[in-house]
């Protein structure tokens, strides 16, 4: 996976053997229930796991597992990174567990016009584009509070 490479790319040691993958669903209110509940199961059924790192697809997702972590007193084995901010991320960032949250990345949706239009113009002129277009991307952080409220829209 990408987060395994990008581990892995960063000195990190990270074996296909102690990987989890977990299908919690890909977005709104059912999947918090949905991924809270199979997070809570997999945190129950490793009680000596720590060092804990966790990728969702959405913050959604992300509020899940955050509430999963928290409830079962184990947030402090978590570090946990979500695929966009959202209101959960900086309600998670006003409790004592808010070092769980590590953050996520932003793909300043606002900027999808830059990479869609030109690749549109170039499929109605005959071009063969490339099959993958890669959008500019950052990792927000708590450090970077107002940026992802500017990318919300939220003051």
């Amino acid at each position: 996976s990408e987060m395994q490479k990008g581990l892995i790319d960063s000195g990190i040691d990270v074996p296909e053997s102690i990987i989890t993958w977990i299908e919690m669903s890909g977005g709104g209110s059912d999947t918090v229930m949905a991924a809270s509940g199979k997070f809570t199961r997999w945190l129950a059924a490793h009680p000596d796991a720590t060092k804990i790192a966790i990728g969702t697809v959405s913050v959604e997702t992300g509020q899940g597992v955050f509430s999963a972590a928290v409830a079962s007193g184990r947030w402090q084995d978590c570090m946990l990174a979500t695929h966009y901010n959202g209101h959960q991320t900086l309600a998670a960032w006003e409790t004592p567990e808010a070092a769980m949250w590590l953050g996520g990345v932003a793909n300043n949706p606002g900027s999808y016009g830059e990479y869609i239009v030109p690749l549109a113009i170039a499929i109605m002129a005959g071009d063969n584009p490339a099959k993958v277009t890669t959008m500019d991307h950052e990792f927000l952080t708590i450090v970077d509070i107002d940026a992802v409220k500017a990318e919300m829209g939220v003051e």
